[in-house]
């Protein structure tokens, strides 16, 4: 009687190791994939969220306010009148949107009297967009009222920074996010990370317009 054979040869064992080894690649691989798809359709979703969010919350605020100036940075340096960006197309990382009125009786050319305004505050080092609220004492607003820039510089240690958007940057190394286009009329853009891990990191362009009626 023929005995059954009941070893492989070692080629038949290499054989199908490789076989084998290419399998598990190959499953591997399309696991990777479709781990990343997975991600990164969550990241980019997640991210369309809050991008979606903060223009929608942009364009709010910029048709509740009668007035909107923006400046390169929260710090009593930059806070001054002349200081404002003015120049088309110039960047700031501090935009101000504020609502005014001429005070009874007062000569049409007086200076306006604040009675709130709502900041957007980029700060490179954290890559995150900050909003802030301040409702303007009567102190500030008569008899004399006071500036936009000086209620900024005697409040602005106790402004309550809310994170609205991070991971976020400027466009071009050194750039700022908020763009004067025209008297009421503004411009942000940013590149909005959509993920941190290597399996989703991207950017994606945000870009909205607005503009502030007087």
């Amino acid at each position: 009687m023929r005995r059954s054979r009941l070893a492989f040869s070692l080629p038949e064992v290499m054989i199908a190791s490789a076989i084998a080894v290419t399998i598990l690649g190959i499953t591997a691989y399309f696991i990777v994939e479709s781990t990343r798809a997975t991600l990164k359709g969550t990241a980019i979703s997640q991210n369309n969220m809050d991008q979606w969010s903060l223009t929608s919350r942009l364009m709010l605020d910029s048709r509740q306010a009668n007035g909107m100036a923006i400046y390169d940075d929260l710090v009593t340096t930059s806070l001054t009148f002349e200081k404002r960006i003015t120049t088309p197309t110039s960047q700031g990382n501090l935009l101000i949107f504020s609502r005014s009125y001429i005070p009874s009786g007062s000569n049409p050319n007086t200076n306006p009297s604040y009675s709130r305004i709502i900041g957007y505050l980029y700060k490179e080092d954290k890559k995150t967009l900050y909003k802030f609220e301040y409702e303007v004492s009567s102190a500030e607003q008569t008899p004399t009222p006071a500036s936009l820039e000086d209620i900024l510089i005697n409040n602005k240690g106790n402004f309550s920074l809310e994170p609205q958007a991070d991971g976020i940057e400027p466009i071009k190394s050194g750039g700022k996010v908020f763009y004067f286009l025209a008297p009421s009329y503004a411009h942000i853009a940013f590149l909005a990370r959509e993920g941190t891990n290597k399996l989703t990191k991207d950017a994606k362009l945000i870009e909205a317009s607005f503009i502030v009626r007087n």
